[in-house]
């Protein structure tokens, strides 16, 4: 059987209601690659560009988990400073506690991220 349906608009949720109930975690990339805070700022700068990423989860060595994050924009101010990036660690350059968020809706996430003048949040599903 053929249904026609002419003179009716297809219904859909606003914009502005879906961005109300959608989480952060239903829009965030894959998980980003991780690097141990005792590698050197080269071997992350390598794993960034082979992974196609600006930045990577740094974790710690002993626990595994989340310790900080490590930016292009770090290792650009390392070199800038005219450190060496095969002997300095990533535990020297990255950025500790940076702003994480778990179910939190886009909308909000956009805040935190606003009013604490970050550019990157970590999302843990």
């Amino acid at each position: 059987m053929e249904q026609i349906i002419t003179g009716v608009a297809a219904q859909r949720t606003p914009f502005h209601a879906r961005a109300a109930t959608t989480t952060a975690a239903d829009v965030m990339r894959p998980p980003l690659t991780t690097v141990t805070q005792y590698d050197h700022v080269a071997a992350a700068a390598y794993l960034m560009r082979h992974a196609g990423t600006t930045a990577l989860i740094v974790t710690d060595t002993q626990t595994g988990q989340p310790a900080g994050l490590i930016t292009e924009a770090d290792i650009a101010h390392a070199i800038a400073d005219g450190k060496d990036v095969n002997d300095v660690r990533v535990n020297a350059v990255m950025t500790t506690r940076p702003a994480t968020t778990t179910t939190t809706t886009i909308r909000d996430a956009a805040t935190m991220s606003r009013l604490s003048r970050r550019t990157r949040e970590a999302v843990s599903r």
